[in-house]
């Protein structure tokens, strides 16, 4: 079979945001985003009937399981959203027109939550403010926390989740509330991490929290000791990392909850029967974004094989319907691969095998580090793959969806443990190092230079995109939400210069890589790829280098994604040979 082509791999949509629309149990609406911008899709099921609504201000939509920039009003006319310019926008469905309800100071926006005439906002993920949608007041309802994520209306009054530094969320967070006076601490931070804090039947409020070690669907109703009490009580995780706003990995229904399970990286949606405390599996395969409607249960879902779809469930007989999917791949059927699982040690791998191997293998390393490559639609994968490529995907320590003790692992040894993990998982499979090359962006692009820098019998090149190379100017110049996390990952200031690749030029010249970065990225500076490359170079070592002009943390643009390809490919096989 033809290898997939890369225009085939850039071409596709990316679903976010699923939402049952409140005046209607029979309509969903999604954000659906493609390199020509995002768009309001609304679908009406039982028929193939799909509006969809270009937003003359553009939405500032979320990505990946992620988003809060959009939520409806109770009587379904009309859409509130954050908009790239950093203002609250109103979008009628009728007449399809906008209207800035409040112009912000350019700081981003997210997780709207309207209740009628309300709507509750949060900007630069730290200010709350409720906004009069009628007269166009505003009020600072709380700046208490350092950061604040996923305001939501209860009966109680508004709720979310809050965390200070030098934490981030998944370390030690909790929730405060707002009764429309006065700003408390419902539940004070400790030593584990609250997150999608939604009201439900009972007064009670429901969350996922780490308190028993696993991330798992919890009830808060008062405070118990300072935690919530597990519901779904498992040694599997119920969400991941919250990197962003607008996580639902569960929601309640009458006498049942839906929650999605971790299994070493592949994906389950259950549903948890409350009055006879079991669980039953509804639907295999990641989902995220989980809502609930009359009758039926929406998530976008996808797989290895399975780009992603927005499914509904019925909830008598779990039968699941698609309402729309973002591609079709049924062509490339022998390339699309499900990985096997390994365990090498203590370290949790996942392995993708082509139908035809060329004997090469990438062990690609995820970003974060906090973080995990669950098994999902990746059409870089399928590209690879195609071509005759093994992939290989280590868990090392820091990995979530393994509890928060894994997780925690890698606290004070970033920079160390990973990359030793990663070398371990390379020397355990027998890989050949001559066939081996290191991938990885971001935080995972740090752990692949390392790699190759402590362990450079491993592998025979290394491809990293926006790395992290310098940990101290990283510590001094990333954006506000994860800056000051450094300093606890490394283990403090003294440790920066030793785990940070600029500083291991000779070691890196015996290995030829491959650096590519966008000039505009706020999160990893551009210095930080280009300083390793005039390093390595100066020390005598191969430095292929690409500038992608315009880009931030991620290329979006079709060009630079094809120049991407193009470049990871033609560096390959001057390495590896033909």
């Amino acid at each position: 079979m033809a290898p997939i082509p890369v225009e085939k791999v850039i071409s596709g949509t990316e679903f976010t945001e699923l939402r049952v629309r409140p005046d209607s149990g029979n309509q969903l609406s999604w954000i659906a985003s493609s390199a020509n911008g995002s768009e309001l899709h609304i679908a009406t099921l039982g028929t193939n009937e799909v509006e969809v609504h270009g937003l003359e201000i553009p939405i500032a939509a979320g990505r990946g399981q992620g988003g809060g920039a959009y939520g409806w009003h109770i009587d379904g006319t009309s859409v509130f959203y954050a908009a790239k310019d950093g203002s609250l926008v109103e979008y009628q469905i009728r007449t399809k027109s906008s209207r800035v309800i409040w112009r912000g100071d350019a700081r981003p926006l997210a997780g709207v939550a309207p209740l009628g005439s309300r709507i509750a906002v949060v900007a630069d993920s730290r200010s709350l403010m409720v906004v009069d949608t009628r007269s166009g007041d505003v009020r600072l309802v709380d700046e208490s926390a350092d950061f604040a994520f996923d305001p939501a209306w209860t009966i109680h009054g508004l709720v979310w989740s809050a965390w200070n530094t030098p934490h981030m969320p998944w370390e030690s967070s909790g929730v405060r509330m707002w009764n429309g006076m006065r700003s408390r601490w419902l539940v004070r931070p400790g030593d584990s991490q609250i997150q999608q804090v939604r009201s439900i039947p009972g007064g009670q409020l429901g969350c996922v929290s780490d308190a028993s070690g696993w991330l798992n669907v919890s009830l808060i109703k008062g405070v118990w000791r300072g935690r919530p009490r597990v519901l779904v009580n498992e040694e599997f995780e119920h969400a991941g990392p919250t990197w962003g706003m607008g996580i639902r990995s569960w929601v309640h229904d009458g006498d049942s909850v839906f929650f999605t399970r971790n299994e070493e990286g592949f994906g389950r949606l259950l549903r948890y029967d409350l009055r006879t405390n079991k669980s039953f599996e509804i639907g295999k395969g990641v989902h995220h974004s989980l809502c609930s409607g009359q009758g039926i249960v929406g998530a976008i879902r996808s797989g290895a094989k399975t780009s992603p779809q927005i499914v509904v469930y019925d909830k008598t007989n779990g039968e699941r319907k698609v309402v729309s999917s973002a591609g079709d791949f049924s062509e490339f059927g022998e390339s699309l691969i499900e990985p096997e699982v390994i365990r090498v040690g203590n370290i949790t791998v996942r392995r993708y095998t082509p139908a035809n191997p060329n004997g090469r293998h990438l062990v690609w390393v995820h970003g974060g580090p906090t973080d995990q490559w669950q098994v999902v639609w990746y059409p870089k994968f399928n590209y690879w793959l195609s071509r005759g490529y093994t992939i290989v995907v280590p868990d090392h320590r820091g990995t979530t969806g393994h509890g928060r003790n894994f997780q925690n692992a890698l606290l004070g040894h970033w920079g160390e443990y990973d990359s030793n993990d990663i070398a371990a998982v390379i020397r355990g499979l027998a890989l050949p190092p001559t066939l081996v090359a290191v991938v990885g962006g971001s935080a995972g692009g740090m752990t692949a230079l390392n790699v190759v820098a402590d362990h450079p019998d491993v592998a025979c090149c290394v491809v990293v995109s926006y790395p992290v190379t310098d940990l101290a100017h990283l510590a001094a110049t990333s954006h506000r939400f994860e800056r000051h996390s450094v300093r606890t990952l490394v283990g403090g200031e003294e440790n920066y210069r030793s785990r940070s690749p600029l500083f291991k030029a000779v070691a890196l010249k015996h290995t030829p890589m491959l650096v590519m970065h966008g000039d505009a990225d706020p999160v990893v500076p551009i210095v930080q790829g280009a300083s390793l490359v005039e390093a390595v170079r100066s020390a005598g070592g191969r430095v292929e280098f690409e500038v992608m002009q315009g880009e931030g943390h991620g290329f979006r643009a079709p060009e630079n994604k094809m120049r991407e390809f193009h470049a990871m490919e033609t560096f390959l096989d001057s390495v590896m040979g033909r």
